[in-house]
């Protein structure tokens, strides 16, 4: 999201761009993968930072917010020249949320009236936390995707908890990249998934 911004499972907060979760647990699928020496061996943080560096130009994102086998969250929208804005919808409502730092707006109702958000804002930059891994390995690496598994601080994604959060990071061949984990949200297993698509000639997003 990305950067990836704290959100409930349920009821997600404005600042959740990318869908994040809000708990402690790591990424189970990416913690119990093994990387090949071989592939350990490459410059994977390198090789990340070239990838984000082709959002540069402008992208749109989808996310997706899953609790057991129920979708609770999706978040669509666009990040051009540092500002966002992105449609986020729960239990079938939508709300927009605009993102000019350091201001942000939100649209509650369909062609409503704009109104400044006071607080925390939505990131203007919603990759921006995904860029500064603590650590990263190559899981795979295919002519059609490069698969890496990246560690950031819980704070850094807003998750609660103390323990590393481990993000599997896609690089697919057309320069997009899927950012996907796992946590535990009391007895069921919940599931965040960003998909970002370099895309230039975006309008620009503007004040409202």
């Amino acid at each position: 999201m990305l950067a990836l911004v704290a959100c409930g499972p349920a009821t997600p907060a404005p600042t959740s761009a990318a869908g994040a979760l809000t708990a402690s647990g790591v990424n189970e699928a990416a913690a119990s993968s093994t990387p090949s020496a071989d592939a350990s061996a490459t410059a994977p943080a390198d090789r990340l930072a070239a990838a984000f560096a082709g959002l540069s130009g402008g992208y749109t994102y989808h996310a997706t917010v899953t609790v057991g086998s129920n979708t609770v969250s999706t978040a669509t929208g666009r990040s051009v020249g540092g500002a966002s804005e992105f449609t986020l919808t729960t239990n079938g409502a939508s709300v927009v949320y605009r993102a000019i730092p350091p201001k942000g707006w939100v649209q509650k109702v369909a062609n409503g009236p704009w109104v400044e958000v006071v607080g925390r804002l939505p990131p203007g930059n919603p990759i921006a936390a995904l860029t500064t891994p603590t650590a990263t390995s190559v899981v795979s690496d295919a002519p059609d995707a490069l698969v890496i598994d990246a560690t950031y601080p819980a704070s850094t994604l807003g998750l609660s908890g103390t323990a590393p959060t481990t993000v599997r990071l896609s690089v697919a061949s057309d320069g997009s990249i899927t950012a996907a984990y796992q946590a535990t949200v009391g007895s069921d297993q919940a599931t965040s998934s960003t998909v970002f698509q370099p895309s230039t000639g975006l309008a620009p997003i503007i004040a409202p």
